[in-house]
Parts: C-alpha cells; structure tokens; sequence
C-alpha cells in the first residue's frame, strides 16, 4: 500500500475520532460504514479500520467488550459493502457482460471456473487478508453465482478475515508493528489447515456412511 496513502488515511480516522468525541451513536455508526467504504474502495486499510473501531468503543464499553462489538460492527459493515457491490454490478451488468462474451471462449472458462468452485474454496480465498478480495468480488458478480450462497460465503469469510485482523490486531499491535503482520499470515495458514482436516474427515465419514 501507499505509504502516504496510509498516513493520509489515518489522519482521516483521527479526525473522525474528534468528530465522534465519544458519542455512541456516531462511533457505531462510524464503526459499520467505514468497512463498508472498505468494500467499495479496496485500497484503504482494513486494519487500520478495525483498529478504529475498537480502540473508540473501548474508550467508552471497555477493552474487552469494545472489542467484540469493534469486531462485530465491522463484520457487519464489510459484509453489507462487499454483498452490495456483489449485487449492484451482478444487477446492472453480469447479464449483458454474459451475453456479450459468450461467444469468447477463454472468458467463458474463466467464469465456469469461479461459477464451480467449491464453498470451501471460496470462504478461504476470500478470508484471506493479504488477498484483493474486492476484485474477486467483482469478478464474481458477473458471472451466475447463486445470490443465497453468495451472501453465506460472505457473511463466513468476512467474520474470519475480520476477527483474526481484530484479534491478532489486539495482541500483536499489527497496525503499529509491521513485523506483526506474519502473525497474521501464519494464523491464517492454521486456520485453512483445521478447514481443510475437518473437510476430510467428514467426507471419509460421509464414504464410510455410504459403503454401509
């Protein structure tokens, strides 16, 4: 990221600080739409946004309890943000772009490609930090993918991504300490590795269910 960029954006935040002097109402508020300006606009820090949040309903509920609600306002306003865009560009354009290129093979396969990946896939891929997950957004939604799915994969990946940056944000001082980033990425790494055991074993559960 643009290192001025990022100190731009965070005198943004702490100008927002100011503003909500502590009023609950506006720091909620703030709180939900900064994520969801997040989804919209991919280059601006997630963690830095998080770190926001948190750091000014603790200021008011407490470290611990203006943790959770830090964490959980942000999921909420990321996961709105990212099914919004998923639905706006889907609803505008995913039909017309479809038609357009359905006589392109190599988009066609690129869109069959995304369209039939697994659940799994799709909740890792997107709650990876380190991922630009707002193009994929956006590359999802032209294609036909089940709005229901969608907004479940959404919903999952986005509570995933957002508590491991909240959490290890808390223990490592990853917004402060760059270093502090790998946590992030070998946590991640664990994380994929319990999903993809527990994908196993239940289908050898399921294959031994069925063998009976």
């Amino acid at each position: 990221m643009n290192i001025t960029l990022l100190i731009n954006f965070e005198k943004i935040l702490e100008f927002f600080k100011e503003f909500t002097n502590e009023n609950v109402i506006l720091i909620i508020a703030m709180a939900i739409i900064l994520p969801f300006i997040e989804a919209l606009v991919p280059m601006l820090p997630l963690i830095a946004i998080i770190s926001f949040s948190i750091a000014s309903l603790g200021s008011i509920y407490g470290s611990v309890m203006g943790s959770v609600l830090g964490i959980l306002l942000s999921i909420l306003g990321s996961s709105i943000g990212m099914f919004s865009v998923f639905i706006l560009i889907r609803d505008l354009i995913g039909n017309w772009f479809r038609e357009k290129t359905k006589n392109k093979e190599k988009i066609v396969k690129a869109i069959e490609w995304m369209e039939n990946r697994s659940n799994s896939f799709m909740i890792l891929f997107l709650s990876n930090p380190y991922i630009p997950t707002s193009i994929f957004n956006y590359a999802m939604a032209l294609t036909g993918y089940s709005v229901k799915k969608y907004l479940v994969i959404v919903l999952i990946s986005r509570t995933i991504c957002i508590t491991l940056l909240g959490v290890l944000g808390i223990v490592f001082n990853v917004g402060d300490d760059l270093t502090a980033i790998v946590w992030v990425f070998v946590t991640y790494i664990v994380v994929y590795i319990i999903i993809w055991l527990i994908k196993k074993l239940f289908i050898i559960k399921k294959d031994k269910i069925g063998t009976k």
